[in-house]
């Protein structure tokens, strides 16, 4: 049994209804994980579900797992974050029953997402005015123009106004069209499509093809009747249900339908928009991997080919193998027959044995034993045969290197179609680990790490973080390191859990020499200071001058050497995971690590590489975990890198 692969116009309009806690939230980012495929990160979460995914042919859903996105964003979701990032969703509506959805934003700019659900579908953006600025397909249609610079216009309908329509004015309704087939009047007047099409008929033992004209007045009005409480089940409150077949979803409805209790197991869920992440994640996941499967199916395609022709070829050079020495044992065998018929063949003299003779190659065919052989007639009958034997040799050389290429075309394949499931395993949603549903602790808006001696120590991510680390966290016995002379992060080692030894000390102070100016520039070394956290203030005594996001030290400052060199890698806490930077001597706590030094690789290539190397190390340990790139960006520091060793 096919699963149905589409919304209804029905199951819009109710997930229009169960989305209503998307206003007031904002969108962060626009991804386009696929052809006709979208996810656009919604903050804060809707009930632990923070990605808003638009699949084009097939839904719109809230999804709760985590989408793998791309490394580079296509020109398209840059320009949907170019209008809407950072933008609220003020109102989410649905004309009538129409499968468009209309996402209406505010914030930098503002205008409306428009999503169309029917046919290949299209998402579209337009500013203030209702002017088209981007859209995933550009259309030049009969009654319409789909294009930048375009006013947007609705997809024409001939839908009656259903919030004024009632039973009596439906079966007019009915009269006026009776020479259409039932099934065009529910869809093209109603937007009743299926499954919710064959609930209306459902048990009438009317045909959907039946024209409304040859049914009878009691007919019609129970068809209106059902029609009508369809309607008003759309308006009233969910009921979600899945419809199953072996335990695998075929269908899907937001409250029971009887035409799909009579063939299926009914399973009910709690949450509408559960049901739909459920229902349709696996059908739509194959897209976000389909630009990546695309290339390596058609090197599948190839090497399957190539292989064909290889073992062709080695079928011809055991042919020809069996062939050249068959034909030198007949000359061997009967060396003398041959050695007599070769002369005449010189001679050119007649013998109906002699069938053919090249006198310009010299050549002639002879036939002997019911087989005809050719021979080269200016050499004697073993010289043929050795030339024969010669030739079975080269044969079965070129069969033994025909069978090693074979060999080396199949263990590709063999690779290429693993890494074509790794690719769909990889790509495939992620169910959000409890990082993305639970609090994060305070100090997890800094970049920190536990030191070798328990401390918590604790460096600014940029200015504004760096002025929040001081005045809100850094107490007067903690101590502050900050890089000498350069611009750097502000670092803190918390003491409420006791006096640090050499051990953080030195850590701290690789911490504050590597997010700093001095990475940048590629140093291994940089001197660092630090001081008691009642030394630090944020602003000079009467008639000095510090610079903006600047702080005053007031006393001795003591020095440290600090060595650029960080750890990144995953550590886990209370069952979540974070993937942070430290000292390479506080990394040993961590699932697996990458140790980094200043190098020529760019911020994202360097961030490529980690993700790959931790990844395949937590799968080791049986630690199913995707890592965004952003993740690992968001724990180096700025400027390039070079990768020394990992620990898995």
């Amino acid at each position: 049994m096919k699963a149905r692969e589409r919304m209804a116009g029905v199951d819009l309009a109710l997930f229009v209804r169960s989305s209503s806690a998307l206003i007031g939230r904002r969108i962060k980012k626009a991804y386009q994980l696929g052809p006709g495929l979208f996810s656009l990160t919604i903050h804060p979460a809707v009930d632990g579900k923070k990605e808003f995914i638009l699949s084009l042919e097939n839904a719109a859903f809230l999804s709760e797992y985590n989408w793998p996105k791309p490394e580079y964003p296509t020109s398209l979701a840059m320009g949907v974050r170019k209008w809407a990032s950072n933008a609220r969703i003020v109102g989410i509506e649905q004309s009538q029953l129409e499968r468009v959805m209309r996402v209406r934003y505010r914030g930098e700019n503002e205008g409306e997402l428009i999503v169309e659900l029917f046919g290949r579908g299209n998402l579209i953006v337009t500013d203030g005015e209702g002017k088209i600025v981007q859209l995933a397909s550009r259309r030049r249609m009969r009654d319409r123009n789909l294009a930048r610079g375009e006013p947007y216009k609705q997809p024409p309908t001939k839908a009656l106004q259903l919030d004024e329509l009632d039973e009596s004015s439906l079966l007019d309704e009915m009269r006026d069209r009776q020479q259409l087939e039932l099934w065009r009047f529910l869809i093209e007047c109603l937007e009743i499509g299926p499954p919710y099409l064959d609930e209306v008929l459902w048990g009438s033992g009317i045909s959907a093809s039946a024209k409304i004209q040859s049914l009878e007045a009691d007919q019609l009005r129970g068809l209106a009747t059902r029609a009508m409480d369809l309607l008003g089940r759309v308006e009233g409150p969910a009921d979600p249900t899945l419809y199953l077949v072996e335990g695998r979803p075929v269908n899907f409805a937001p409250f029971p339908l009887e035409s799909l209790d009579s063939k299926f197991e009914r399973q009910g869920m709690d949450d509408y928009l559960q049901l739909l992440d459920r229902y349709f994640l696996p059908m739509v996941s194959a897209k976000a991997a389909f630009p990546f499967k695309k290339d390596l199916d058609r090197q599948i395609r190839s090497l399957e080919s190539e292989i064909e022709r290889q073992r062709a070829l080695v079928d011809d050079f055991i042919r020809e193998e069996g062939r050249c020495r068959a034909r030198g044992d007949l000359i061997y065998s009967n060396l003398h027959e041959f050695q007599e018929l070769i002369d005449v063949a010189r001679r050119g003299s007649a013998e109906p044995r002699v069938k053919e003779a090249d006198r310009k190659a010299h050549r002639a065919v002879i036939e002997a034993q019911g087989a005809l052989i050719e021979v080269d007639y200016l050499r004697n009958a073993a010289d043929n045969a050795s030339a024969y034997y010669r030739r079975a040799k080269k044969m079965a050389r070129k069969q033994k290197g025909a069978k090693r290429a074979l060999q080396d075309l199949s263990r590709k394949l063999e690779e290429k179609i693993s890494q074509e499931k790794s690719v769909i395993m990889e790509r495939r949603p992620r169910e959000r680990k409890s990082i993305e549903r639970t609090h994060r602790e305070w100090f997890e808006r800094f970049r920190w790490f536990h030191s070798s001696d328990g401390l918590l120590v604790l460096a600014g991510r940029d200015r504004a973080n760096n002025k929040e680390l001081v005045k809100g966290h850094l107490g007067r016995s903690d101590l502050f390191f900050h890089v000498d002379r350069l611009r750097g992060a502000a670092v803190v080692v918390k003491k409420d859990s006791g006096e640090p030894g050499a051990a953080t000390i030195e850590e701290a102070a690789d911490f504050a020499a590597s997010f700093s100016r001095a990475w940048r520039e590629g140093l291994s070394y940089a001197d660092v200071y630090y001081v008691g956290g009642e030394q630090v203030s944020d602003h000079a005594p009467p008639g000095l001058y510090i610079p903006k996001g600047s702080f005053y030290i007031s006393g001795k400052r003591r020095r440290a050497k600090g060595r650029l060199q960080l750890s990144i890698g995953i550590v886990e806490r209370k069952h979540d995971y974070r993937v942070i930077s430290c000292p390479i001597g506080a990394a040993k706590g961590m699932k697996s690590e990458i140790v980094v030094v200043p190098g020529e690789l760019t911020k994202l290539e360097a961030a490529r590489r980690i993700r790959s190397a931790l990844q395949e190390a937590l799968k080791k340990r049986d630690v199913d975990l995707y890592l965004d790139v952003d993740e690992i960006t968001r724990a180096l520091p700025s400027g390039k890198f070079r990768l020394l060793r990992g620990r898995g």
